[in-house]
């Protein structure tokens, strides 16, 4: 039987494709994801910022789980650092991290570092142990972060 998840998917417009790349590579066999993320193929075409908030909050309040594709400009995308710090200020929200296939040593954004929980490869095994709730912190290759010590428990 699948397990069913709420997911948010925090990406940067040209990651688009990712997001059902990403639900394919989990889904077949272990997940059905019901996903609240928001794409430029969304017939909303709103422009006012405090408004985009509105429905990313919701969107995100609704998610049980935030992952963050990371790319190469990740690291210095407003947005996905609003989407992470908004899933923290919410609690019991799962943030993972995962590289894209095609990233190199990447930076990861900063409130991923701060708040995350894991942050792995592409990689249905690495991913499954991070929505398991392990804290595994890789680099793009798929080897352990050294300089990530800290593991996160939830109450």
């Amino acid at each position: 039987m699948k397990k069913i998840r709420n997911i948010f998917i925090a990406h940067c417009g040209e990651h688009e494709e990712s997001i059902e790349n990403f639900k394919k590579l989990m889904g077949p066999k272990s997940y059905s994801f019901r996903d609240s993320s928001h794409t430029t193929k969304d017939p909303n075409k709103a422009e006012n910022k405090d408004y985009i908030k509105g429905l990313l909050r919701d969107s995100i309040r609704w998610a049980g789980t935030v992952i963050v594709l990371i790319g190469r400009d990740t690291h210095e995308n407003d947005w996905i650092d609003f989407e992470v710090r908004t899933a923290e200020r919410f609690g019991n929200k799962q943030i993972i991290g995962v590289y894209l296939p095609s990233s190199q040593e990447h930076q990861i954004p900063p409130a991923l570092d701060d708040y995350g929980d894991a942050l792995v490869t592409w990689n249905r095994e690495k991913i499954n142990q991070a929505l398991n709730g392990e804290p595994i912190w890789c680099k793009p290759d798929g080897s352990f972060r050294p300089d990530r010590d800290i593991d996160r428990e939830t109450c």
